[in-house]
């Protein structure tokens, strides 16, 4: 029988930790607010900020919260955000030039995800681990999936206030 927690904490890593992983040119993705992951996305803000990497660009569908690449002007360059459904913050960076806009339906954005894009990381905040050692998506839109089907490096943020949704296999992933 697997040992689904050993593996667990043989993952387990910082918000550090991985910021340091992200490379000059990625492109990572989230989907929406309610499972985006502030703290990672702080660390990597806070390590490209001191550092020489550029041209990170952050994908964000219907971001609430007000991350760095979209509220820290001095991140131009270095670290852009691409909003497919832009709050006051992505707008605001948008206006001043700093972030851009990808326009579309939301019904599209799945096979738009699938077509035209290959994600370096994907950023998810998720339900804690059951026994089996599944995570839940929780409260994450259908286009999560999609980025995660589409990205080489699956980065998950724990919340244990999150609700475990039950549904089929958009709705989970492995700890595998």
């Amino acid at each position: 029988m697997t040992d689904y927690q050993k593996m667990y904490q043989e993952k387990l890593t910082t918000p550090d930790k991985i910021a340091r992983q992200v490379q000059s040119g990625w492109l990572l993705g989230m989907d929406t607010a309610t499972s985006q992951t502030p703290a990672i996305m702080t660390a990597i803000a806070e390590h490209i900020r001191n550092s020489d990497i550029t041209g990170v660009k952050v994908q964000a569908l219907l971001d609430a919260y007000p991350f760095e690449f979209y509220t820290d002007p001095t991140l131009a360059g270095k670290m852009t955000g691409y909003s497919w459904f832009s709050s006051s913050a992505a707008r605001k960076a948008v206006n001043a030039g700093y972030a851009d806009i990808i326009p579309a339906y939301y019904r599209d954005f799945p096979t738009r995800i699938r077509t035209e894009y290959d994600y370096d990381a994907v950023c998810v905040e998720v339900a804690p681990m059951d026994r089996h050692g599944y995570f839940s998506l929780s409260a994450a839109t259908g286009v999560s999936r999609a980025i995660l089907d589409r990205a080489d490096i699956v980065i998950l943020e724990v919340n244990e206030h999150l609700p475990r949704l039950r549904g089929g296999f958009d709705e989970v992933i492995h700890i595998s």
